[in-house]
């Protein structure tokens, strides 16, 4: 059977995304459905979350494409990024990678870069340089990827963001479902010997819920919505920086 479910969803003028707690027998799985830019309230609220479970003997996975790809030199996008990110901070909302640093205990299940490099033939010179302008860009002026995220939410509020990932996000076989097979195994693996929280990209979410229903004999036992983002008090943030 198939598990439809909402990945994001506009509450009250909020963005929020979903924590889902799925069970086996006696081992409960709890995985987190993320955005990569929110308010620091939401990543903090995420921080206790994770620190209760790790009280609990839960192990903690996360998504993150390892960086290292041998031949592919990315020190001078990630510093363009980092210095872009930073710039959101004007607007309250900041990254997801600089609001929670992985811990040394949580484990790293995503595909490395050098695995999606070989699926999608290479990563080209060409795709640098528009990643070093694109950030150089942004560092700037950040209003455009700032009216962005605000679109992504009106996409969300008109229920249309599922075509527009379609349409904006390449290479879907790998990108999403390549990954959420590989977020699976990982989460079935430490599930043989511990319970589970998994973090992952929010439009991961119902392709993992299915796989671990409709291939693991899981079942949900919960969905419960996490506020990650104030959308009307960002238009304001942007309205008055204009």
């Amino acid at each position: 059977m198939e598990v439809r479910m909402e990945f994001v969803r506009m509450s009250r003028g909020s963005g929020q995304v979903p924590r889902v707690t799925l069970y086996k027998h006696r081992r409960t799985v709890v995985l987190f459905g993320m955005i990569h830019f929110a308010e620091p309230q939401f990543y903090s609220e995420i921080l206790r979350h994770l620190e209760e479970y790790e009280r609990n003997q839960y192990a903690i996975l996360y998504e993150a494409i390892d960086r290292d790809c041998p031949g592919v030199d990315l020190s001078a996008v990630e510093y363009k990024k980092k210095k872009a990110y930073a710039q959101l901070g004007q607007f309250g909302i900041v990254d997801q990678y600089s609001a929670m640093q992985p811990r040394p205990t949580w484990q790293n299940t995503d595909m490395s870069l050098r695995a999606v490099c070989g699926r999608l033939d290479g990563l080209s010179a060409a795709r640098l340089r528009s990643s070093n302008l694109h950030f150089q860009q942004m560092r700037e002026d950040p209003l455009p990827m700032v009216r962005g995220l605000l679109h992504l939410w009106d996409c969300v509020a008109r229920g249309t963001v599922e075509s527009k990932i379609r349409e904006h996000v390449p290479n879907q076989d790998v990108v999403l479902h390549a990954r959420n097979e590989i977020a699976v195994e990982g989460i079935v693996e430490a599930s043989a010997s511990a319970h589970v929280v998994a973090m992952w990209g929010a439009a991961h979410v119902p392709g993992i819920v299915s796989a671990l229903v409709d291939d693991h004999g899981f079942s949900v036992r919960s969905v419960e919505w996490i506020t990650a983002l104030n959308v009307a008090r960002l238009r304001k943030a942007v309205q008055n920086h204009q």
